[in-house]
């Protein structure tokens, strides 16, 4: 073996290890970003969800407001409300108050 050939396999393999190094570096660098990315994605999944459950239940509850405010348009619908809250009676008619006397009992 020449000191040429010897000095060349020397130097070869100290370049090997180095860049099996890097590359390694490399690997654990990318793997901690797919890791990272990962938990993002779950973070935002479960982030739609909340928000698509909410959505759903204002969607739920517009209908339900439409409906009353269609309800309150009409004559009987804004009698009933009235009568329901307040204790409101027409001409002729008389209101009467049930009072429990065994409550503190």
């Amino acid at each position: 073996m020449t000191p040429q050939n010897k000095h060349t396999k020397t130097r070869f393999s100290w370049r090997s290890k180095v860049t099996l190094v890097v590359l390694l570096l490399l690997c654990v660098l990318f793997g901690s970003n797919a890791i990272a990315m990962f938990g993002k994605s779950r973070d935002a999944t479960r982030n739609r969800n909340i928000t698509q459950a909410e959505l759903d239940a204002l969607k739920t509850k517009e209908t339900r407001l439409t409906n009353e405010i269609e309800t309150l348009k009409t004559p009987e619908g804004a009698e009933a409300m009235l009568r329901s809250k307040y204790p409101v009676v027409k001409d002729g008619e008389g209101v009467v108050i049930i009072v429990d006397d065994n409550k503190s009992e």
